[in-house]
């Protein structure tokens, strides 16, 4: 199975499952609205479920900024558009799905991949392939590239590939890229 961190609408899942279409999903989004239908949408796939919290390094409640597909955890204090929002580990959401043993873990979190990625220490290795979206540019208090190779790297994890990359409208200056990483014992290596 698949995790799908920060599903949104769910449309990293539907491409999933237009490749593998028996391939049960974790959609992990906390976003109230998208809830209705991202469970109507787990109800397509057999065994696929809808985590309706925030992923990071901890459980709690967090603050968490609103901006459609930019939504993400805030790490200052409230302003206007930010709700509280309960946040589990990846860890506890796999303790909690026993017989759900997913090898594929997808996060675009808005630059709280690291955070997340922290509170998956005790099944990650269970993840053949990860895909996290990266930054090159550092635009606000996220991780960019070199933090995240560091980190995936002590992991054993290496780049398998990248694609595909967005680019900063201003300028045209590369800005972030999605990132495949796979374990270094990996048969796809």
């Amino acid at each position: 199975g698949a995790i799908d961190g920060g599903a949104y609408r769910g449309d990293w899942t539907r491409t999933l499952w237009s490749v593998w279409p028996d391939y049960p999903s974790l959609m992990v989004e906390p976003l109230p609205a998208q809830f209705q239908v991202l469970s109507v949408l787990a109800a397509r796939g057999k065994g696929s479920a809808v985590l309706p919290e925030a992923i990071g390094r901890a459980r709690g409640d967090v603050p968490f900024h609103l901006d459609e597909t930019n939504s993400g955890i805030v790490s200052s204090g409230p302003r206007e558009g930010t709700i509280m929002v309960a946040c589990t580990t990846l860890d506890e959401a796999l303790d909690d799905a026993p017989g759900f043993t997913p090898n594929l873990l997808k996060l675009d979190l808005q630059g709280h991949e690291l955070a997340a990625l922290a509170g998956t220490e005790r099944h990650l290795k269970q993840f053949e392939v990860i895909l996290l979206e990266v930054s090159v540019l550092r635009i606000g208090d996220v991780p960019i590239f070199a933090d995240v190779e560091q980190h995936m790297e002590a992991r054993g994890y290496r780049i398998y590939d990248v694609l595909p990359q967005y680019y900063r409208p201003r300028d045209g200056a590369l800005w972030q890229m999605d990132v495949f990483y796979v374990r270094n014992d990996s048969a796809l290596v």
